[in-house]
């Protein structure tokens, strides 16, 4: 696995002054850049964000005393606990004892440390975490926390009010030897090594209280955030999960359970081909799931396929977990569309010397559906609008619309949409008056088109349900969706 060796992340502490009204879900999660600085991001973000391996559940840590000060390794240790004690929290974060090595994101051990910040952070920052991570999962692997020894550490509850690293004295000058909460300002850098980010709550540890005592217990917005990380990247989950829904071109649908934590709910990743399209939480009641034992039943989740998916081409639908990549049960699974029956080009324009015939094609899918449009390559002569027609292969007709000439290219006009069954034969045909498309012989061998098959034409002199077969295309389309 590739490393990344060194990811910056300002992860001081914040003024109170700058955060706004606390919304719900103030928290953020951590995304580290390749530009070796951190963004913050929502739970669901695409791309993931910054966390331990799912084998790793054990995270040591070691103090540098070294101008740390006496009562430190109290304050370390309280400082672990809190994140490790959350029932939220996957992981366990411990204490190694003491150690004179430094900054070294690249020695096998996460370190705290009291030094200088000067070319890590700018102005009067506090502390800062330093990460080891690949840039392509955000798997964190190892953690150093640099802590400034320009500050007044205290371990004793007192903090100076106005502890925000922006405060600067009246010259513009950083202001330091600012008196700052020791266990808080760890407890939120440790926020930070596990993957969480900066938050918009004026009490949150991760947030406005960063510096100050309140700030050593998270807020139930911190813990919101520890949670999003165990739902997204639990530690060896025992999963169980299906793809089960109906396939169809509305949304798509599944459940996934955690024996783990059975009343917890898990991230999902919906996979077009290769390419991620969304991550969601199966948070959704399902009384089958509550009623096979599968924890309170808040396990289900669904997808509404977006219009860029409804392009006519094969989606091949994957449905994995979030944390371990692995495929759901009946998963990948391939949608279809909007897919055209028709998209060869007429060879002929061929008038009817004034004769009106019904011209069509007969078709099939290889998968139940329904077709949403029906539609008509245009002759160039051909004025007027026509009525095009779908119907049973006995002559029933089960939908019609009418379509007004478009040249060029075919049109289509959206009709009820009538189900269809796979291996099924069905009609289509449109009325024409002046010059019809056609390439002669084009159906002595079938068009397919994904699930779509086109037969043979058929027509009839005058209007109505064509019954004379014949090789030839005619160029009557429709579209079909799953």
């Amino acid at each position: 696995m590739s490393r990344k060796p060194l990811g910056l992340l300002a992860a001081f502490a914040l003024g109170v002054g700058v955060f706004h009204p606390t919304p719900l879900q103030a928290y953020k999660m951590m995304y580290n850049t390749s530009s070796s600085t951190a963004n913050w991001v929502s739970c669901d973000y695409i791309n993931g964000f910054a966390h331990w391996p799912a084998n790793q559940g054990s995270i040591s840590w070691y103090l540098n005393t070294s101008g740390a000060g006496s009562g430190k390794a109290t304050v370390v240790q309280n400082a672990l606990s809190t994140w490790t004690g959350a029932s939220e929290s996957d992981h366990s974060l411990s204490y190694g004892g003491t150690t004179s090595a430094g900054l070294n994101v690249n020695d096998s051990q996460n370190t705290m440390v009291w030094g200088s910040v000067s070319g890590l952070c700018s102005g009067a920052c506090h502390a800062i975490t330093i990460v080891r991570y690949n840039s392509s999962s955000q798997v964190l692997s190892e953690a150093d926390i640099v802590l400034n020894d320009q500050m007044d550490w205290r371990t004793d509850g007192t903090f100076d009010s106005t502890c925000a690293d922006g405060i600067t004295n009246p010259d513009g000058s950083p202001r330091l030897n600012v008196a700052l909460d020791t266990q808080a300002i760890l407890t939120h850098e440790l926020g930070h090594s596990i993957g969480l980010g900066h938050s918009t709550s004026s009490t949150a540890t991760m947030g406005g209280a960063s510096c100050k005592f309140e700030g050593r217990s998270p807020s139930s917005d911190d813990l919101d955030g520890l949670l999003c990380s165990t739902r997204r990247y639990p530690l060896s989950p025992d999963y169980e999960g299906y793809f089960d829904g109906a396939l169809n071109c509305s949304q798509v649908s599944g459940w996934l359970w955690n024996s783990d934590r059975p009343n917890e709910p898990f991230y999902v990743n919906i996979v077009d081909g290769s390419s991620l399209k969304s991550v969601v939480l199966a948070d959704q009641y399902r009384a089958d799931l509550q009623a096979a034992g599968k924890g309170n039943g808040v396990h289900g989740f669904s997808y509404t396929i977006p219009s860029s998916m409804k392009n006519g081409n094969k989606h091949t639908i994957h449905m994995k977990t979030s944390g371990t990549g692995d495929e759901l049960t009946w998963s990948p699974r391939d949608l279809y569309c909007d897919v055209t029956l028709m998209e060869v080009t007429p060879t002929q324009a061929l008038s009817t010397s004034g004769t009106t015939y019904e011209v069509g094609t007969q078709f099939k899918s290889s998968l139940d559906g329904k077709i949403t449009a029906l539609g008509y390559y245009f002759a160039p002569n051909e004025t007027g609008s026509r009525t095009i027609t779908l119907w049973s292969d006995t002559g029933t007709p089960l939908g019609w619309t009418t379509i007004s000439p478009s040249y060029g290219d075919y049109k289509y006009a959206a009709i009820s949409s009538v189900a269809i069954t796979a291996n099924v034969l069905y009609r289509v045909s449109v009325t024409t008056f002046t010059e019809q498309s056609k390439t002669p012989c084009g159906l002595s061998t079938p068009l397919v088109n994904g699930p779509l098959t086109a037969l043979q034409g058929f027509w009839k002199t005058g209007s109505g349900f064509p019954t004379t077969s014949s090789c030839s295309n005619y160029h009557v389309s429709v579209k079909f969706s799953m």
